[in-house]
C-alpha cells in the first residue's frame, strides 16, 4: 500500500513550528505547506502534512502539544492560592524594619494576615570541670534564658511599631530555636503562607559567587513564591506598583510562573510586562517559540490585556532588564530561578543572584 501523505491540521505559524521540530524530534518526516508565505504576509496559517504510516505518532504528539498548556494552567492554579497569610523572617536591624513595614502594605492591599518569625542559636551546654562524679554549669542555661527573653522582647517592640503602622492587618509571630532558613522552612510547611517576604542583606566584601542568598536557598525548597525587597526600598512604594516585569526564558515551566503571578496579582490594578531578551540576533524558532508562549497567555489569562509580552534584542541580559525597568517604571521584577548543579553555581553567579544582589526594586522568585 503506497505511503500517502496527508494533512494533521492547519496551524499558526509559531504553533506550526514548535510542532514540527516536535515531529522531526520523533523521527516523523514532516511537509509544512505555506510556510515561506508567512514571511511576505500572503498566508496566515501552516498546514502540517506527514505520511500516512506516522498517524498514529503524530497524533499523540500533537495530542500532548494541546494539552501541555492546559496541564500548566491547572497545576498553577492548584499551587498558587489566594494569598491570605504572608510569612516574614525578622532580625530587628533596620532592614529588618523596612522589610516589615512593605509586609504590611502589600498584606493591606491583599486582605492578608502576616506572622513574623524569629531564629536563634542556642548557646552550647557543655559540662563544667569536675571533681564530683558530674557537676553542671548553670550559666549557659541561664545566658539562653536571657536570650529568649531579649528576642521576645525585641519582637513585642516590633509588632508595637508595626500595629501603630495599622491596626487593621492581623499580626502573629513566632520565635524558634533554630538555623534561620531551616526556620522558615519549617514555618512555611506549617503555617502555609501564600508569600515569604524577606529583606535583602548585602552585607559582604566576597564576590558574587561566595555569596549565600537565602531567597535563593528558600526558593529551591518550596514553591511558595519568595519577594526579596532591597535595602533601599520604601514601604510607602507598595501603592505605587503599577507595573511587574516577568523575565522569561520561554521555558515549559515559566508559563506556569506567569499564570501563577497572574493570579496573585489579580485583585491588583497592575500591567504585567513578560520579557524575553536574545543576546545579539533573534532567530525564527526563538521567535515562534515566544509568540506560542505570547499566545497560549492571552488564550488563559482572564485578564489578557494587563499583560504586554515583549521580545528585545541585547548584548547583555542584565542590562537590557534594567533598560526595560528604568523606562517601563517597573516596580516588581519576577523571575524563576534555573536549578543548577554545585559546580556551575560556584563557578558562575546566575542571573537570578545577579539581579537579587543589585536591584533597587524587590525582586519575586517562584520555583517551578
Amino acid at each position: 500500500m503506497k505511503n500517502q501523505v496527508i494533512s494533521i491540521g492547519t496551524f499558526d505559524f509559531p504553533s506550526a513550528q514548535i510542532l514540527k521540530t516536535e515531529l522531526l524530534a520523533a523521527g516523523i518526516d514532516c511537509f509544512p505547506e505555506h510556510e515561506k508565505d508567512i514571511y511576505s504576509g500572503l498566508k496566515p496559517t501552516v498546514n502540517l502534512r506527514i505520511k500516512e504510516n506516522d498517524t498514529a505518532k503524530a497524533l499523540k504528539i500533537l495530542s500532548d502539544f494541546e494539552k501541555s498548556f492546559e496541564h500548566a494552567k491547572t497545576k498553577a492554579l492548584k499551587i498558587q492560592p489566594p494569598i491570605k497569610r504572608i510569612l516574614v523572617p525578622v532580625d530587628f536591624s533596620e532592614h529588618s524594619l523596612i522589610t516589615c513595614r512593605f509586609a504590611i502594605k502589600i498584606a493591606q492591599k491583599l486582605n492578608a494576615e502576616v506572622k513574623l518569625i524569629h531564629a536563634y542559636a542556642t548557646p552550647a551546654i557543655n559540662t563544667s570541670p569536675y571533681v564530683e562524679p558530674i557537676a553542671y554549669s548553670n550559666e549557659p542555661l541561664n545566658q539562653f534564658s536571657l536570650k529568649v527573653s531579649e528576642v521576645k522582647r525585641k519582637m513585642l517592640a516590633l509588632k508595637k511599631q508595626l500595629v501603630a503602622l495599622n491596626a487593621n492587618v492581623t499580626l502573629k509571630y513566632s520565635l524558634i530555636n533554630d538555623e534561620p532558613v531551616e526556620a522558615i522552612l519549617q514555618t512555611n510547611s506549617t503555617y502555609k503562607p501564600g508569600l515569604i517576604i524577606l529583606g535583602n542583606r548585602k552585607a559582604s566584601n566576597l564576590p558574587d559567587n561566595f555569596k549565600n542568598n537565602i531567597g535563593c536557598k528558600i526558593i529551591n525548597k518550596t514553591i511558595t513564591p519568595v519577594l526579596v525587597v532591597p535595602v533601599c526600598e520604601p514601604a510607602d512604594q507598595v501603592s505605587e506598583i503599577k507595573h511587574v516585569l516577568y523575565a522569561t526564558d520561554l521555558e515549559a515551566h515559566e508559563f506556569v510562573s506567569v499564570i501563577r503571578l497572574a493570579e496573585l496579582l489579580k485583585s491588583l490594578d497592575i500591567q504585567i510586562h513578560c520579557v524575553h531578551i536574545c543576546i545579539g540576533k533573534s532567530d525564527p524558532m526563538i521567535k515562534a517559540h515566544f509568540d506560542q508562549f505570547k499566545t497560549e497567555i492571552h488564550n488563559h489569562l482572564p485578564n489578557p490585556k494587563n499583560i504586554i509580552c515583549k521580545m528585545m534584542t541585547g548584548e547583555d541580559i542584565e542590562k537590557s532588564l534594567e533598560a526595560y525597568i528604568r523606562e517601563n517604571k517597573i516596580a516588581v521584577v519576577a523571575m524563576t530561578p534555573h536549578k543548577r548543579n554545585i559546580i556551575s553555581r560556584w563557578l558562575t553567579p546566575s542571573l537570578s543572584n545577579k539581579i537579587i544582589k543589585h536591584s533597587t526594586i524587590p525582586v519575586l522568585l517562584f520555583n517551578d
